[in-house]
């Protein structure tokens, strides 16, 4: 398997049921963003307790998504994000209570729990570490951000591990 991906395994609950569930090696950044977007593809029916919408996504129904946003197929919004008007979210996974602003893409990128996108902001194949805040107008492209790190207004950056190493994951 590439990237250490596993294939879906069926087997049997203690009360007999049929349960998918996913064995996915973790070594490295790009299998982390690959086993996220396993989850968000069509093994998110499986793995989660949503069902896909009619976009072919999940998001959970907590979400607030303003006017003319489009979240994409193999995408999930966790619980309580906030996605404002005239965005884009593409094959990505969003975390919980997340704040997003307009005007923002977030393409093959993983946002974890509690971040800020505020507006006009681009992240493409990044990973975004919960409680980090990207400010206006930041474009990232093949990076990662550590936890709480705070990317100033209009910075361009492309393949820099942002932040404390150590905080990463």
């Amino acid at each position: 398997p590439t990237h250490g991906l596993g294939r879906g395994v069926v087997h049997r609950s203690h009360r007999g049921e049929e349960v998918l569930g996913a064995c996915v090696v973790v070594s490295s950044i790009q299998s982390y963003t690959d086993a996220n977007s396993l989850v968000a593809g069509e093994a998110a029916v499986h793995l989660t307790p949503y069902t896909l919408s009619q976009y072919n996504n999940v998001v959970h129904p907590s979400v607030d998504i303003g006017s003319r946003t489009t979240i994409g197929a193999s995408c999930i919004v966790g619980s309580g994000s906030r996605i404002g008007d005239r965005n884009s979210i593409k094959k990505s996974v969003i975390g919980r209570d997340c704040a997003i602003g307009n005007g923002v893409k977030v393409i093959n990128s993983v946002v974890m729990d509690h971040v800020t996108l505020d507006d006009f902001c681009v992240i493409q194949n990044c990973i975004v570490c919960s409680g980090a805040h990207l400010h206006e107008k930041a474009n990232l492209r093949d990076c990662q951000v550590a936890s709480q790190v705070t990317v100033p207004a209009g910075a361009e950056m492309k393949g820099e591990a942002i932040g404390d190493a150590s905080a990463f994951l």
